[in-house]
């Protein structure tokens, strides 16, 4: 069976970038099936930047926050194959092309992930690179939706580590991945993804950590 992809988006306030996101997903040299936009109550005109793309769907809901926001992207589309972007970053023009391949290789695969290069635009309009990593991140991946569905929705209590949450707990039921050694996403940094966690945000992203070791524990213990 040919995959059939759905791009999904989550956007609070992020029509000065979205536009570009948006490019980037539908200017790749293999397109996704479906673009679904899902507007998390934004009243910066997001709605209507998703809205100027034709055959883009855009969701709004009242503010609930990105993990309810992509759930509800993920449970609307139709794709055999999810992948996710986040509203101010951009994939490169392989990104699908490169990770459908794999599947192709190895229909056995749950998910294919890539690496990330992070960057800052300068004051002249131009961008500096700040470097490329492994990234298991939604932006980076290509997933089964087969296989996200075994691992659970992202956990809508949480509003940081919902992503490090989800991967942990796929893992532990057996995600088979594989990486990339291309660049398929690229994270841009600015003032509204650079913040120093408050002492709240701390203290969420601590007891993810321990909810996540400690089921792990459970797993092992007889």
């Amino acid at each position: 069976m040919i995959p059939v992809v759905s791009a999904i988006l989550a956007v609070y306030n992020g029509a000065r970038y979205l536009r570009r996101a948006l490019e980037s997903v539908l200017e790749q040299t293999r397109p996704p099936d479906e673009v679904v936009v899902v507007d998390d109550g934004s009243d910066d005109g997001s709605g209507e930047t998703a809205r100027a793309f034709p055959g883009v769907t855009c969701l709004r809901i009242d503010r609930s926050g990105q993990a309810v926001a992509l759930n509800l992207g993920v449970s609307t589309s139709r794709g055999t194959h999810l992948a996710f972007l986040d509203a101010d970053d951009e994939w490169t023009a392989r990104k699908l092309e490169l990770q459908l391949a794999c599947f192709e290789a190895d229909d056995t695969l749950d998910a294919v992930f890539g690496h990330v290069e992070q960057f800052v635009e300068t004051g002249d309009g131009a961008c500096r690179s700040l470097g490329a990593s492994v990234a298991h991140l939604p932006g980076a991946m290509l997933i089964a939706r087969a296989a996200l569905l075994r691992g659970g929705p992202f956990a809508a209590e949480l509003r940081l580590g919902m992503v490090v949450e989800w991967y942990a707990r796929a893992k532990d039921m057996g995600l088979r991945e594989v990486v990339l050694p291309d660049v398929v996403y690229r994270r841009r940094i600015h003032g509204g993804n650079m913040g120093i966690l408050h002492a709240a945000d701390r203290a969420e992203y601590a007891g993810m950590l321990k909810g996540v070791l400690d089921r792990r524990r459970a797993r092992r213990d007889p």
